[in-house]
């Protein structure tokens, strides 16, 4: 008795398989035009150079798993010195403060990360000279790199004009962070070796400025402890979300945007400009234009006036994908989702007939519709002047 396999052999004409392949297919153009982080298949946060795509990676039940590409829009570190805590322009404004520098191997595989310590009083550390500017529609997020020593938590506290502040108190015993003051945005992410990211979005002043930064060994509830805890890459941004990390010096610093597209003959050798269709999976959030994009197929035209297969991250918690046909939309899907998380997405076309669905659930489908015109270019995680976080 002899056995048949029957099933289809159809193969995907493009296939881009980050996560894997941890590689850049030579079709894709890259660039970005200064340095940027990533965690490494090692654990450790490297620096690619200029032009050289990330394949970024994460800390998962003690197990290091990649992520894939890396595209993140462009940002700014303004915190100055965010890995010399025991520099001068960081103030210490507290009794019983002392900072061994260079105390312990940090995130990066350097000894550069620095030791705070205290004798029962209270402790923190503090960049002052960094103000943000009293705003009603600009989001920040701060963070810094942090890992027990004796202390079992340690909070960090912004303040505002008013006196008034936030404080938000990070527990490496029980994981449990309290206090997170505005949307629910805050990170607690495991790092390797006993390191943390830890950061929030911080709550928008309409009013006032924050006036400073403070790291604390604070309890929720401001209960005052003795204790230790090593820190590491401090940094704050303007944005909804935190990104790599950007190391400074003596100035603020600027990590620009990745930009990643298929154009040319690499894009027409693959693409059918009758039909056809589109699978993602990847997260993403939403960039500082409004949206973050999976990615987008387009005549590339600044007026974006044709584009099939977009699909993104838009509005609080959504995700959308649609076709775009002489600037209008012909079809069109949206399902609720969340910033961050990883999700399945597919989108399939032809003249009036087109059809979605969002991590294996309910199909949707239009049955009119214009199919745009001939694409001539891959957009991959951005479009155009528009940016995003994609891995």
């Amino acid at each position: 008795m002899s056995i048949r396999n029957t099933y289809p052999t159809i193969r995907p004409s493009l296939n881009l398989d980050f996560a894997r392949s941890r590689t850049l297919d030579p079709r894709i153009t890259f660039s970005r035009t200064t340095t940027g982080t990533y965690m490494d298949s090692d654990g450790l946060i490297k620096v690619a150079s200029a032009d050289e795509a990330r394949f970024d990676h994460k800390y998962e039940d003690g197990n290091i798993v990649s992520l894939g590409l890396l595209v993140e829009e462009e940002r700014s570190n303004l915190i100055t010195y965010s890995e010399q805590f025991d520099n001068p322009f960081w103030t210490n404004p507290d009794s019983g403060n002392t900072i061994t520098a260079n105390a312990i191997t940090a995130p990066d595989g350097t000894l550069t990360a620095d030791l705070v310590s205290n004798v029962g009083q209270v402790v923190s550390l503090v960049q002052g000279l960094v103000t943000v500017p009293a705003s009603s529609t600009t989001d920040y997020y701060v963070t810094i790199y942090a890992k027990k020593s004796t202390a079992s938590y340690f909070t960090f506290n912004c303040f505002y004009s008013g006196n008034t502040e936030d404080n938000v108190n990070f527990n490496f015993d029980t994981g449990a962070v309290t206090g997170v003051p505005y949307a629910g945005e805050y990170i607690f992410q495991n790092v390797g070796n006993g390191w943390y990211r830890c950061g929030f979005r911080m709550t928008r002043d309409s009013t006032g400025s924050r006036t400073g930064i403070y790291f604390r060994f604070w309890e929720s509830g401001r209960t005052l402890t003795s204790g230790n805890t090593y820190f590491w890459g401090a940094q704050l941004e303007a944005g909804r979300h935190a990104t790599s990390y950007i190391p400074t010096t003596s100035a603020s610093v600027t990590r620009s945007a990745d930009n990643a597209s298929i154009t040319g003959t690499n894009f027409s050798n693959w693409y059918n400009p009758t039909e056809g269709t589109l699978f993602y999976y990847g997260s993403g959030r939403k960039g500082s234009a409004g949206v973050g994009l999976f990615g987008v197929m387009s005549d590339n035209t600044l007026a974006n006036a044709n584009r099939l297969f977009q699909t993104q991250i838009e509005g609080a918690t959504q995700i959308s994908s649609y076709y775009v046909t002489a600037g209008a939309i012909v079809a069109v899907a949206a399902v609720s989702a969340i910033e961050g998380v990883e999700y399945k997405l597919i989108s399939a076309g032809k003249q009036d007939d087109f059809a979605f669905c969002f991590d294996g659930g309910t199909v949707t489908t239009d049955t009119s519709g214009t199919y745009p015109p001939n694409a001539d270019t891959f957009w991959i995680g951005n479009y155009l002047s528009i940016s995003s976080a994609l891995t």
